[in-house]
C-alpha cells in the first residue's frame, strides 16, 4: 500500500513519485489545480501524506533555507516554498526549490553554485546550507525561440560559437543573424553569453549542473577552467520532495 505521494510541477504535467516506483508518473495538468490532483490521488491510492511543488507555494525571501513547508487546504499535502530575492527581482520556482534540498540532503556541506537548466536557468549560490543569492537567464527559452529542439552533445560547431560568444558577447545579436546557423552553433554562442553574464556565480566556484541543457553548460563551463559536474536532475529532485516528511 502507498503510505505517501510527492509531486512536482513542470510546466504543464504533474510529475508524481509514490514509495511504489523510483521513476515518476507523468499527469497532465490540463488546467486543473495541482493541489486539487494531488487531492484525487490522495483518495485514490489512499495515501496518508503528500508534498507538493507547485506554482501556488508559500514565498520565503533569501537568505534562506530550502527545506521548510507549509500544510496546503488539505492537511495532508504539505507546500514546498518559493524562494524570492527582491534585489534584483528572481524567484526559484518550488521545483527547483525541491532540487536544491534533494542536493544539500545528499551533500550537506555543499558549498558553491547549482545551475538548474530549462526554459531558463536558475543559477543558485549556496553556502552554510543556505540559498544566498539567484539569477536566471533565458539561454533554453531563445533556443526553442531560434527553432533549436532538444540539445545535441557538444561539438567543434558548438566550441567554436562558445569561444567566439566569449570573447565578444557584444557579437550575439549578429551570431543570432548568421544564415543556416547549425543547431550547435546557436546553443554555443548562447551558453557563451550566459556565460559572460554569469561570470560572478561560476568563477572560481564549485558548479552543479542539472536538466536537459546540463551536458552542454557542463562542457562549457570545463572549457572556462570551472569545476563543473553534471548531476541526476530527477534523482535529486525526489530526494528534496521526500525531505519535507524528515
Amino acid at each position: 500500500m502507498t503510505t505517501w505521494l510527492a509531486g512536482a510541477v513542470d510546466g504543464a504535467r504533474l510529475f508524481l513519485w509514490d514509495e511504489q516506483a523510483d521513476s515518476p508518473r507523468h499527469i497532465a495538468l490540463e488546467g486543473a489545480d495541482a493541489q486539487t490532483l494531488m487531492a484525487r490521488e490522495l483518495a485514490t491510492t489512499g495515501a496518508e501524506r503528500a508534498v507538493l511543488a507547485a506554482a501556488d507555494g508559500p514565498a520565503r525571501h533569501i537568505p534562506c533555507k530550502a527545506t521548510a513547508t507549509t500544510e496546503g487546504p488539505a492537511q495532508q499535502i504539505r507546500l514546498l516554498p518559493k524562494l524570492v530575492q527582491n534585489h534584483p527581482p528572481v524567484t526559484a520556482h518550488p521545483r527547483e526549490v525541491a532540487l536544491i534540498a534533494g542536493l544539500l540532503k545528499a551533500q550537506p556541506q555543499f558549498d558553491g553554485v547549482i545551475a538548474m537548466t530549462g526554459e531558463t536557468t536558475l543559477w543558485a549560490q549556496i553556502s552554510a546550507e543556505e540559498v544566498v543569492s539567484v539569477t536566471r537567464s533565458a539561454t533554453g527559452r531563445l533556443f526553442a525561440a531560434f527553432g533549436g529542439g532538444a540539445p545535441l552533445p557538444p561539438d567543434a560547431e558548438f566550441d567554436d560559437a562558445l569561444s567566439e560568444t566569449r570573447a565578444r558577447p557584444e557579437r550575439l545579436m549578429r551570431a543570432l543573424a548568421t544564415p543556416a546557423l547549425s543547431r550547435q552553433a546557436l546553443l554555443g554562442s548562447l551558453i557563451g553569453a550566459e556565460l559572460s553574464d554569469t561570470r560572478p556565480w561560476w568563477l572560481g566556484q564549485r558548479v552543479l549542473t542539472f536538466g536537459p541543457f546540463a551536458q552542454a553548460l557542463t562542457h562549457a563551463l570545463a572549457q572556462q577552467g570551472a569545476a563543473a559536474t553534471e548531476g541526476a536532475a530527477d534523482h535529486a529532485l525526489r530526494a528534496g520532495l521526500l525531505s519535507a516528511f524528515d
